[in-house]
Order: structure tokens, then C-alpha cells, then sequence
């Protein structure tokens, strides 16, 4: 006999279920099986056993359709037969597709790619549990014309190959269940038992073969969520009972049809929910209703800390984690979810599988295949920092660093690294040798097993060579026990299902190296197509796991929930589309050719509209898991119509405000979040101690420094240069962060404008020193200097560029170029030169303790500075009695002498040494002189656009104009026309206008207060970094004009949330310049 019970409540229909086999049990009836879908049999176990008491299991038992075929196999035989797990199933559509490719031409130009025969899976996998056979496909594209046919014929070609491989080796598991079928058909297994279903949806046309089967030996009951109402949700229900009534039919077999009125004890406005939100009625439930609440946020990460924080919520009221469920529509929310539970200490279980792909073991494997295959940086270095590499963290790190700064790729991870660490244009010195040496041990040891791997898969082509060198790669590399002590550790730390998991990841590897080499590997399979296909075969399998303890919020998807049950259900992700799924899965046939070939008798799938009935379904089963409340969270601008359809039914719903609901994920979050609400919260002592201690730092924004720290950092005499000064000017927690944390951006090699200034520099210096050497400028030829300066070119391209460390044809581009510019220079400088009564003494002087000079010593109440550097030129006059000298520094960027830079601290660099070498007494030329001013010489020439219509005159005077020198001068004509004669200079920053003197001039009197300002800058500066203060004041200048503007540390301000002093600094005057140090030198 056929008993269909019905009704519209899953979990009372499980009850009854349950029920009815325990009275059976009761009255000693014996050989009772309840069959339930594999997802919920450890719930329908622990329902038996509660309600059925100890001795149940001699009564009854639960079985899947697959637990079942085991059974009947273990009495009649077939136990031992092996089937296709999901990645030997794509392995065998990839021989079947080989097999069959010359008949193939629809499917041709895709046939092998794996993605495609993961789809060619599924549509099979389809065809069988829809028991249609290759010889009904080719019988309907015998009917159909057109690519319509010669699609549906392929198919059967491919199915029917697909068939024979598998009579060659191991079965589907789809054919599993058609032997079972065939089996109780010719056995008598079933007679005289009691079969129960419950849980399902609906069948499968192979589950209704079995239960065909079933049905004329035993008494079958089958409980199926039906309404025979038009707009009831669960039309696949009673459908499915249709069918089955027909089937009993067929076979004269009664069948008794009951209606279930019972209901899960839920609270009325929940109930009403779960009866109408799906449907379409205009019923209301105008009472309140707390038990149904929605909430919409805007990104998944905003609605998963809702989730968390709603779970905090509840289990501080009293309720058990067990008694709590989340259902997430997408990996996405299980994805950002788990770290927040994990952070927050929530014990929580996450039923169903997960992305192995995502797991470290598995990325560590395929990522070293493809930097085998290409040695592309990110593979390589993903690889490296897997933990399964021989290296330890900080070798990676610089191993990483050296890569991305020299963009180390493909073959040049084999060979030996030869440029220098730095960069172009640096010395190498034994430390710069040294730390190369470092990186090519590290560098070999790293790849000589990816370099044995790549020579292995370069001399074989077969599968079975490329599967073998990748074993004696694992071998190599220790995968097995590396994998191990990560289980290990996973266990110690309390990860349970974290252990479990990947206690099976590395069985799963090994599993599918030789599913492939069973079955692909004689087979010649390209090295990117071979990759492709073993990434894919991996990410067929799946790990599970059992939960580590009762008391776990149960997290998963809503196909988990359709058999499970929670007093509270939290919906996450109730996003437009996701809520019911409205997307159609991919398939190789569309919802018309579905429809014809149901005409033609082989019915599949439903088609699109079908489906959406069939999804309504579902998702009406996973909401009735709530027994006591849901929450409908969306983490999208566009949530679910049933966040609308809930309040326009239910208008005293709940609605959410996320805001309002806080996740603290430990005492210190929870401590903030009561600083935050200024409320009186029952705090632990822990919190309650992290709440003291936030409200104290509440008070700062950038807590300054110790002076043991402002030691340990700097040094007991703090050491600085001009550039460090103009960092600290700039904005002090720039400084900090460079100087004292040692922090560095990362950057990639290249000949940009510090390696040419670097180049400019050197060539400048030399030429000068030699072109002096041999009588000056007024006596060398234009044709020798230009000699000079290329010889010493050559000497800078041998000792700094040499040919290992050039990228090829862009770097030897970029460095004639710039030959050509600092030419052009060096003829700039010497023309300067030619005409002026100045003369160069010094090149590279040096402020440093075994410098020509010693450095500059600063004493300040707090402690000794030593400010070190170098001038890049000294220029003397000797005149009689006239004794004069002037600093010059080469600048291959844009400078000028700058008033408002000069107020701030910045800039100081060439007038603090001006001002050093006037106070030195002896030991230099220079020393004791009358200083004459400082000038910047320009260190390349920018490339000018000339306009329509313009001429090469008014270019050409454009350049001359960039050429002239920026600085300050003593206003002193005498001197001026020592450095340039005449009354236009071409190279120095003055002119003269109606017989007056104007330009960038000062007096000796200026120079004193000058020199005044200078001293008392540099002593303020160097006693704020001895205060150890480092909180950020940038100069601003302007909307688009800040010591921000480029600065490496932007990220690490936090602009939004610490308080920033920007000191704001209009553009200053000569005039009010000279001015502000006259009121600060009459007020002292």
C-alpha cells in the first residue's frame, strides 16, 4: 500500500513521520527504513533515537538512497564495485570527448576545455537521473532539424561514449542507484518492510525507478510539502504525488491520501508569514509582530556584522547557540561570516562543503604548477609564502621585495640575479655583494624544485609524465608532513572543523593524481590545457565534516537549512535574485529545446518558469526551519521583494535599524562600543579595564614619544642631513616613520629622476675637478671639456650600469638620452664658468667627521645633534682684497629659493653651509671668506614644446630662461660682476633696471640676520625631534599644493580619524620675509 501524507509544514510532517514509526515500534513491528536526502540524515537520526528512546534502533533506521544501495548491494552482491567520484567523472568525459571529437562539430571549437566539460557533466548527469537514455536522444534529434538536432545528436554521441568508458573502468555514481532499482526489481529485499520518505521536495526520475520498484513488495509512506491549491508554493509537491499515484496505479497497488493538519508550534504572526510571504494573496496580520524581522544594509560586510552582532545579541538574552541558525544565499556572506564568528569566539558550525580551491595546501600545490609552467611573479611568490616552501617568512619578504623592485619574471627566477639591490647608479660594496649573495641562496633553494618540475614537464608530454614529476615535487618539497603538522597545530588550537577538513585535503590530492593517471594517462594533453583540467578536477571534490559539539550556531546554505529546523533563523543575503534564486543555471540546452523534447517523450528539468515554482518551493522549506523568530537580512542596494512583501503583510513587523545593532567581537570592541554610546553597560573586568584605558587615550590624537624611545629610535646624538631636516620640516610624522620606524615604500627599478641625478651629479663633479686640473675653464677648450665630461660617462656606465643590470633596449635608450642632456649641461656649466672670475676650489666637500670640514654640531637643552652633508660645488674670489665664496648646488628637479619654504624650516640646506664654511677657521680655501650667496644650478634641461606658429627664437629663449639660476645673492655690484659681467646676465637670478639692482638679492646686513634665522631654525627642529612629538602637521599651501601631496605615508595618517595640524602658509614676499625676521630679531 501508497500512503501520501500531505501538508504544508515540513517539520510536523517529519514529526509524523517519526511518530507513526515509533508506534509501529512500540506494537514490536520491526524492519522499519526511513529514507531521507543524505544532507539531513544526521538530524532525522537524533529525531528517531529522541523520540523512539534506546531500543529504537532495533525497530527502525535511517538511510539515504545511496545508504540504502549499499545495503541492498552488501546481501545480493555489487558492494565492491567501484564508482567515479566527481573528479574521475570529469576525467571520463574528457577520454569520452576524444573518443568521439572527429563526429563532433557543434561542440568542436570547446569540446576538450574542462570548462565545458563541466557543463557536458552536469547535462549528462541530468540525462541519467532523468532516465533518458543516448538511443531516446538520437530518436528526438531524428525529429528536430536544423543545429537543434545536430546539437541533440552530438550529446548522445558524447553520452553514449561517456557510457563505454565507463564500462571500462568505474561506473557513475548515477548508476549506482539505476542497479538498485534493477536489483530490487529481481530481489525480494523489500518484502515485508515498512519504507518511510520524508524530506524531499520531489524525485528524481531515478528515485522513482527505485521506488517503483519499491512499492509491489512493501508499504511505502511518503510525507511531501503539497496544497492542492492554485497558488500553493509547493506545486512540485503535488506533482510529485501525482506521479506517484500514478505509479501505484499502474500496478493495482492502493493508495491512501491524508492531509496533515498538524502545525510546528510557532508564534501566529510567524506562522502567517510562512503561510502567505510567498504567495499572493492580500491577507494582513495587522497585530504586532517582533517575531518577523528585516533589515537592509549596503554591502555584504555591513549586513554580516549585523548577523554577528544579532547572534551576540541573543545569546547575552539566554538563548543556546544550537538554538541558532544563519542562512546565507551565497558563498560570499559564509565567506565574511566565518572570521567574524571565529574573532568574536561564537562556536559555529558550517554545514554543507566549502571551496577547496580557497584552502592553503591546495593553493600551495596549483600555485607552484603554474610558476612550474611560467614562473609569473604572483604564482612564484604565492607559492613562497604558502608555508609549504623551504623558506622562512622573512626571506620570502625579501626575496619579494627584490623581485617587485627589479620585476623579476619568467626564466629570470632560474638564473642568477645580478643586479644591484638598490637600484641603478649604486656602489657596490661588500654589504650591497653580500646581501645579493643572501638572496641567491634563498632564491635557488626556493626554486630548484619548481626548476626540477619545469624540466620535467618540458621533456614529457603525457599525462602520466607530468603526474609523476608532480609527485617527486611533493616528495621534495614535504608536502605530506608539512600538511600533517598544520592538522596538528589546527587541533591544538581548537579548529576542529578546520582540522577536519584539511586531514582530507591531501588524501583528495593524491586521490585525484591517480584518478588522472587511470584514466588520462597516456593521453598528450598541452601544459596550460593540462593545468586547467587538474585545477578543475580538484575542484570537484569536497570535504565534509561533523560538527565538533551540540552547542554550535548552525551556518550554511539554504539547501542545509531545508532539513533542518532552529528557534531562530537568520537570513542573510535576502538580496534581489538571491531570495528566492531566480538566476538560471547554465546548461547545454535551453528552456524551448526542453520543451520540445518533452513533447517527444524524454522529459529533463523543468524549464525556466517551472523551476521558479519548483525554487519557491524550496525556499518556503529552508524558511519553516524558524520556530520562534526570522530575521530577513540584505547586504545589497536592491534587496529581495520579500523584504516589501513581509511589511505590506505583516505592517507590525519588525524593522532593523543595522546601527542599532552592534558586533563586538572582543572586550576591547565592546569596550569602545560602550565608550561610543555613552551608556551604562554591564562590562566584564577585562572590558571594563580596556574601556579605562581607551577613554585615557581618547584624549590624545598622536602620543609622543619617550625620550628612552626618542633614543632607542635615533641614538643618543641625534645624527641628521639636510634631506632628513626637510622630512621633519615637512610634517613630523613623515619623519617618524621613515627615519625612525625605518619604514620604505616599495618601488620598482628604473631610470627616473634620481638615478639621473645621481648620473648628472658624478659627471659634474668629475668634469669640473678635471677640467680645473688642467688650467680652468677660461683655458680648456668647449671640445676638451665636452671630451672630459664623455669620458667620465663611459666611466659611470662601467662602474654603475653594467650590462647585467640593464632590462634591455628601453634602459641603453633612456641612458644615451640622458648622455645627451647632461652634454648639454656640462656646456651650460662651462659657459657660466668661461666668463666668471669665480673659480671652483672644491667639489663633494664634505661636512663629516673625516670630511674636508667637520660636521655642523648643534646644541640644544635636551641633547647634541650632527648635522653631516655634502656641497656639490665651492666657488671662490680672489680680488685683491676682495675674498668671496659662493655654495652651489646642482639640482636636477625644479627648485627655487623659496621665502615661504624658508619660514617653515625648509630649505635650509645650502645657507646652513654657507654659513658653516664662513665660520670654519682654516683647514678649507673657503674658510673665512665673505659669503656671496648660494645658487642652484639647473641639472637638466626639460624638453619645450614649441607652438603652432612659433619660432625656434622664442624657443630657444625659453631654455635659456629655464637655465638661469635660481638663489640668493649679496647685493654687491662689484661681486655680481665677478660672477657674470655686464648689465644682462644670462645665467645668474638678477637683473638691472634703470641703473637699480633687483632680483634675488640681499645685504650683508640681511646675510647676518639671515644667518641668525638659519641657527635658530635648525636648533628649534633638532629639539622638537629630541621631544620626541610626532603627530602630523603637513605645510599646506593649497588645495592641491601640501607636504601630502607626495608623500609615501598618506595611507598611515588616518586623516578621518586622528585630528592632523596642517599649518597653512600663504606664498611670502622677499620683502615680508626680510621683514618677519627683523620683528623676530628685535623681539629676541
Amino acid at each position: 500500500m501508497l500512503t501520501l501524507l500531505t501538508g504544508p509544514d515540513r517539520i510536523a510532517g517529519m514529526n509524523a513521520v517519526v511518530e507513526r514509526i515509533c508506534r509501529q515500534a512500540k506494537a514490536g513491528v520491526s524492519d522499519q527504513i526511513l529514507i531521507v536526502p543524505e544532507q539531513a540524515s544526521f538530524a532525522a537520526e537524533r529525531m528517531l533515537c529522541s523520540m523512539g528512546g534506546d531500543t529504537i534502533s532495533r525497530f527502525a533506521e535511517v538511510l539515504s538512497f545511496t545508504r540504502l544501495a549499499t545495503r541492498v548491494f552488501s546481501v545480493y552482491g555489487g558492494v565492491s564495485e567501484e564508482y567515479l567520484d566527481e573528479g574521475g567523472r570529469l576525467l571520463c568525459l574528457y577520454l569520452a570527448a576524444e573518443q568521439v571529437k572527429t563526429q563532433i562539430k557543434y561542440f568542436a571549437s570547446h569540446l576538450l576545455r574542462p570548462e565545458f566539460l563541466a557543463q557536458l557533466g552536469k547535462m549528462l548527469e541530468e540525462f541519467m537521473t532523468c532516465c533518458a537514455s543516448p538511443q531516446q536522444l538520437l530518436e528526438a534529434a531524428g525529429q528536430m532539424s536544423g543545429q537543434q538536432a545536430q546539437k541533440l545528436t552530438e550529446l548522445a554521441l558524447l553520452y553514449e561514449s561517456y557510457l563505454s568508458v565507463c564500462k571500462t573502468g568505474r561506473a557513475d555514481p548515477v548508476t549506482r542507484l539505476t542497479k538498485l532499482s534493477q536489483a530490487l526489481l529481481q530481489e525480494d529485499y523489500c518484502a515485508g518492510k515498512r519504507f518511510y520518505l520524508c524530506g524531499f521536495s520531489d524525485f528524481t526520475g531515478v528515485q522513482l525507478e527505485i521506488l517503483d520498484a519499491i512499492l509491489p513488495q512493501a508499504d511505502v509512506t511518503v510525507f511531501l510539502c503539497a496544497q492542492a491549491r492554485e497558488d500553493s508554493v509547493f506545486t512540485a509537491g503535488e506533482q510529485t504525488v501525482k506521479a506517484l499515484s500514478r505509479m501505484a496505479a499502474r500496478r493495482n497497488i492502493e493508495v491512501r491520501r491524508e492531509k496533515l493538519t498538524a502545525r510546528t508550534d510557532r508564534p501566529q504572526a510567524l506562522s502567517f508569514w510562512l503561510d502567505h510571504v510567498l504567495e499572493n494573496g492580500a491577507d494582513r496580520f495587522d497585530l504586532p509582530a517582533p517575531e518577523v524581522s528585516a533589515a537592509q544594509t549596503k554591502t555584504c560586510a555591513q549586513a554580516c556584522e549585523l548577523a554577528a552582532g544579532l547572534v551576540q545579541r541573543l545569546t547575552a538574552a539566554g538563548v543556546r547557540w544550537r538554538d541558532i541558525a544563519v542562512a546565507c544565499t551565497s558563498d560570499a556572506y559564509l565567506q565574511t561570516l566565518s572570521p567574524m564568528l571565529d574573532r568574536a569566539g561564537i562556536g559555529a558550525y558550517f554545514a554543507g562543503t566549502v571551496d577547496i580551491l580557497q584552502k592553503p595546501l591546495l593553493q600551495a600545490v596549483l600555485s607552484a604548477m603554474q610558476a612550474a609552467s611560467r614562473f609569473a611573479f604572483e604564482d612564484v611568490l604565492q607559492y613562497l609564502k604558502s608555508g609549504f616552501s623551504p623558506l622562512e617568512m622573512d626571506a620570502c619578504d625579501r626575496l619579494e621585495k627584490y623581485a617587485y623592485f627589479w620585476n623579476i619574471r619568467g626564466s629570470q627566477w632560474l638564473d642568477p640575479w645580478t643586479r644591484h639591490p638598490d637600484g641603478f647608479g649604486q656602489e657596490w660594496t661588500d654589504e650591497a655583494n653580500e646581501r645579493l649573495f643572501e638572496l641567491n641562496v634563498w632564491r635557488e633553494g626556493a626554486i630548484a624544485p619548481l626548476r626540477t618540475l619545469h624540466n620535467a614537464w618540458l621533456s614529457g608530454r603525457t599525462v602520466s609524465e607530468r603526474l609523476i614529476a608532480l609527485r617527486k615535487f611533493l616528495e621534495q618539497t614535504h608536502f605530506p608532513e608539512i600538511a600533517l603538522e598544520q592538522t596538528d597545530a589546527l587541533y591544538r588550537a581548537g579548529s576542529t572543523q578546520a582540522a577536519q577538513e584539511n586531514e582530507q585535503l591531501y588524501d583528495i590530492l593524491i586521490g585525484a593524481i591517480e584518478q588522472a593517471e587511470l584514466v588520462l594517462g597516456g593521453q598528450e594533453l598541452e601544459l596550460e590545457r593540462f593545468l586547467q583540467m587538474f585545477r578543475m578536477l580538484l575542484g570537484r571534490y569536497k570535504v565534509g565534516s561533523i560538527p565538533a559539539t551540540l552547542d554550535q550556531v548552525q551556518v550554511g546554505g539554504l539547501d542545509v537549512m531545508r532539513s533542518g529546523e532552529a528557534d531562530y533563523l537568520l537570513v542573510l543575503g535576502a538580496d534581489d535574485g538571491a531570495l528566492p534564486a531566480l538566476s538560471e543555471p547554465e546548461s547545454l540546452l535551453s528552456d524551448l529545446e526542453r520543451e520540445k523534447l518533452s513533447k517527444l517523450g524524454v522529459t529533463l528539468s523543468p524549464s525556466s518558469e517551472p523551476r521558479l515554482e519548483r525554487e519557491l518551493g524550496r525556499t518556503q522549506l529552508a524558511l519553516q526551519s524558524a520556530k520562534r523568530s526570522v530575521l530577513l537580512i540584505s547586504g545589497s542596494e536592491q534587496p529581495s521583494y520579500l523584504l516589501a512583501r513581509t511589511r505590506e503583510i505583516l505592517p507590525g513587523c519588525q524593522t532593523l535599524d543595522a546601527k542599532a545593532v552592534f558586533f563586538v567581537p572582543d572586550e576591547r570592541s565592546l569596550a569602545a562600543a560602550a565608550i561610543r554610546e555613552d551608556g551604562d553597560w554591564p562590562l566584564s573586568p577585562a572590558a571594563l579595564q580596556a574601556k579605562r584605558d581607551l577613554e585615557e587615550k581618547l584624549g590624545f590624537s598622536f602620543t609622543g614619544l619617550s625620550r628612552q624611545t626618542v633614543q632607542g629610535l635615533y641614538g643618543k646624538k641625534l645624527s641628521l642631513s639636510a634631506s632628513r631636516l626637510d622630512k621633519f620640516a615637512a610634517c613630523r610624522y613623515s619623519f617618524f616613520l621613515r627615519y625612525g620606524l625605518k619604514c620604505e615604500p616599495w618601488r620598482q627599478a628604473s631610470f627616473d629622476a634620481p638615478v639621473f641625478g645621481t648620473f648628472a651629479h658624478y659627471v659634474l663633479e668629475c668634469t669640473v675637478r678635471d677640467v680645473m686640473a688642467q688650467g680652468g675653464f677660461q683655458t680648456v677648450s668647449a671640445q676638451t671639456v665636452s671630451s672630459i665630461a664623455k669620458a667620465h660617462m663611459d666611466d659611470y656606465e662601467e662602474k654603475f650600469m653594467r650590462l647585467d643590470q640593464q632590462d634591455g633596449g628601453r634602459t641603453d635608450y633612456l641612458f644615451r638620452r640622458n648622455r645627451e642632456e647632461v652634454s648639454k649641461i656640462v656646456s651650460n656649466v662651462a659657459d657660466e664658468l668661461r666668463v666668471s672670475r669665480f673659480v671652483p676650489c672644491d667639489e663633494e666637500l664634505a661636512f663629516a667627521k673625516d670630511g674636508a670640514l667637520p660636521p655642523v654640531m648643534v646644541e640644544t637643552p635636551d641633547g647634541q645633534a650632527v648635522l653631516s652633508g655634502f656641497v656639490d660645488r665651492v666657488d671662490i674670489l680672489d680680488d685683491g682684497k676682495s675674498r668671496y665664496f659662493r655654495v652651489i648646488d646642482y639640482k636636477t628637479g625644479r627648485k627655487d629659493f623659496d621665502y615661504s619654504e624658508l619660514l617653515c624650516g625648509q630649505g635650509l640646506q645650502m645657507l646652513l653651509y654657507l654659513f658653516a664654511i664662513e665660520r670654519a677657521r682654516g683647514g678649507h680655501v673657503a674658510a673665512g671668506r665673505t659669503p656671496a650667496g648660494v645658487l642652484y644650478v639647473p641639472g637638466r634641461i626639460d624638453m619645450e614644446r614649441l607652438e603652432p606658429g612659433g619660432s625656434t627664437e622664442e624657443l630657444e629663449k625659453v631654455r635659456q630662461k629655464n637655465l638661469v639660476r635660481k638663489g640668493l645673492l649679496l647685493q654687491d655690484e662689484a661681486v655680481l660682476q665677478a660672477m657674470e659681467p655686464g648689465d644682462s646676465p644670462k645665467f645668474l637670478p638678477y637683473q638691472v633696471k634703470k641703473g637699480e639692482l633687483t632680483g634675488s638679492l640681499a645685504t650683508r646686513e640681511q646675510f647676518r640676520l639671515l644667518e641668525r634665522f638659519v641657527s635658530e631654525s635648525l636648533e628649534t627642529l633638532a629639539s622638537q625631534i629630541f621631544s620626541g612629538v610626532v603627530a602630523p602637521n603637513p605645510i599646506v599651501r593649497g588645495p592641491s599644493a601640501s607636504s601630502c601631496q607626495y608623500c609615501d605615508f598618506q595611507s598611515a595618517c588616518h586623516f578621518d580619524a586622528c585630528p592632523v595640524q596642517e599649518r597653512w602658509r600663504k606664498k611670502v614676499k622677499a620683502e615680508e620675509f626680510w621683514a618677519e625676521l627683523e620683528r623676530r630679531r628685535q623681539n629676541g
